[in-house]
């Protein structure tokens, strides 16, 4: 394999599918957690007591025998304990690891019930700090592997569901009411320590936090898995128009509607443009309240959290939990790609401050709520023309007044593409999903919503269907390379064109 240079993951290394950059040691540690829907065997929710019944199945001690015996030597170093304890943030017990990155010791909850992010209880898989990708990927799909093999015992039928929000949630629920049953995904990476953190630390951490803000939708769009509610699809939509078969047809349910628990349309919420860059988590509210007038008064439930009490990591919370361990870790690709943009214009810039990416609130709250409705085809110019940061990249009007996302979420990976090429990730598998939501395999690409929703077309507007095939893709997803778009490709029945105009 080669570009090993001073260090490289001995796991990945064995692996024929794994490039150079999959095992190179990150520049920040980066961490995932994940919630699932444990549902029956028709794709359903369980009621209280038969979630407690099935989860407390799962985490036993064999459980934690299987992992400890599976874990290989050069993650095993790493690993201090295994043990089940009690939960911090509920009333069942959780499988904890300490974990050794950069050569500290942290404390991580593996397998355990959230209910912070919703009152119903889920079960959330995290990862300790990895310090690679191929780590990331492992232990992704090791415990989510042990979890599907530990409900194939003993004649359960049970399934953990990643989809942002369950496509049987009745949609009056959902709009309606503060807290509904969703699925995200929360990506920690470590940056700096705010106890040592300099001026330049300081910079890169305001540039980075700016990049993140600016790039928001543009992520968004290329992760949203959430488009059913109550057996179908929602919004308008109309079967006799081939060349745009789901006009504005909502892509993300859960971030749309997440209000108590991600930034709030409602109330025009979104993360401020700090003039004065990274201060410290009292400047950000107070800034996050004059910005937004909103009356919240902790970043834990926004759609970023700059610094979180876990680890002072930063948490990017507002992806939908992935159909795929590959494209999960293809957006830790992005981010950690976004973080050493960050940290480069620190050198290139004079100010420090990324003053190119101060775009208004009202906009870029605009275009997050775009792309969460989705309302155009996934497919870039034929011929795009990007410039770098300073000639800052806009939102598109197509032809027939449909706004054009994939232009601008190709616009990003052009702003990227210097450091995904020095990371030696340009051949990655893990961006292989990525690249399908841009390109595609015919010029249009495709997003996970909108793999579902032509599923949804395919099958003749059925959900059941759906829900067996989203089951089954979770099941394959125990292979990390795995991934339903870039493995299983759509194919449309007849009335609708793969390549129709914009």
């Amino acid at each position: 394999m080669p570009g090993r240079d001073y260090w490289f993951d001995e796991v990945g290394a064995r692996d024929k599918y794994a490039v150079s950059g999959d095992c190179q040691e990150l520049e920040f540690t980066h961490g995932i957690e994940v919630e699932y829907i444990l549902v029956d065997k028709n794709g359903k929710k369980l009621s209280h007591a038969e979630f407690g019944e099935i989860y407390n199945f799962i985490l036993t001690e064999w459980l934690r025998d299987a992992l400890e015996h599976n874990i290989p030597r050069f993650y095993d170093v790493k690993t201090s304990s295994l043990e089940i304890a009690p939960s911090r943030n509920s009333t069942y017990d959780a499988l904890y690891v300490t974990y050794k990155a950069r050569g500290k010791n942290v404390r991580v909850e593996l397998i355990s019930v959230d209910r912070n992010v919703v009152e119903w209880p889920l079960v959330e898989i995290a990862t300790p700090p990895c310090e690679s990708y191929y780590e990331l990927g492992w232990w992704s799909s090791t415990l989510l592997t042990l979890i599907n093999f530990r409900l194939n015992q003993e004649g359960y039928k049970n399934h953990i569901m990643p989809f942002g929000v369950n496509p049987y949630e009745e949609l009056e629920t959902i709009t309606q009411t503060d807290s509904f049953p969703t699925c995200g995904e929360h990506h920690h990476i470590k940056l700096i320590d705010p106890q040592t953190m300099g001026l330049d630390e300081r910079a890169f951490f305001t540039n980075f936090y700016h990049l993140v803000r600016f790039f928001t939708a543009y992520l968004i769009l290329l992760s949203a898995c959430s488009p059913f509610a109550s057996r179908g699809l929602w919004g308008r939509f109309r079967a006799d128009d081939p060349e745009m078969p789901f006009p504005r047809c909502v892509r993300s349910i859960r971030v749309l509607y997440n209000k108590k628990h991600l930034c709030n349309f409602q109330e025009g919420e979104y993360m401020p443009y700090l003039e004065k860059g990274w201060l410290d988590k009292k400047y950000f509210v107070e800034e996050f309240k004059a910005q937004s007038n909103s009356y919240r008064t902790d970043t834990h439930f926004l759609d970023v959290d700059p610094i979180s009490k876990a680890n002072h990591t930063t948490e990017i919370r507002f992806f939908d939990s992935q159909p795929s361990v590959a494209r999960r870790v293809g957006l830790a690709v992005l981010i950690q790609m976004l973080a050493r943009k960050a940290k480069k214009l620190v050198v290139e810039d004079e100010d420090n401050l990324l003053e190119v990416l101060k775009e208004p609130n009202e906009t870029l709250h605009a275009l997050k709520k775009t792309a969460c409705e989705g309302g155009n085809w996934f497919r870039p110019s034929k011929d795009p023309i990007f410039g770098e940061l300073s000639d800052k990249l806009k939102l598109k009007k197509s032809r027939i007044e449909k706004n054009i996302l994939s232009d601008l979420a190709l616009g990003m990976m052009y702003i990227i593409r210097t450091e995904i090429k020095e990371s030696n990730v340009i051949y990655s598998h893990f961006l292989d999903p990525i690249r399908h939501s841009i390109y595609g395999m015919d010029g249009n690409g495709i997003s996970p919503a909108q793999y579902w929703l032509f599923t949804y077309i395919n099958l003749e507007q059925n959900i059941n269907p759906v829900v067996e095939k989203i089951l089954d893709a979770s099941k394959r997803g125990m292979n990390m390379w795995y991934d339903p778009i870039v493995n299983e490709p759509i194919f449309m029945n007849n009335g609708f064109k793969t390549r129709g105009d914009r």
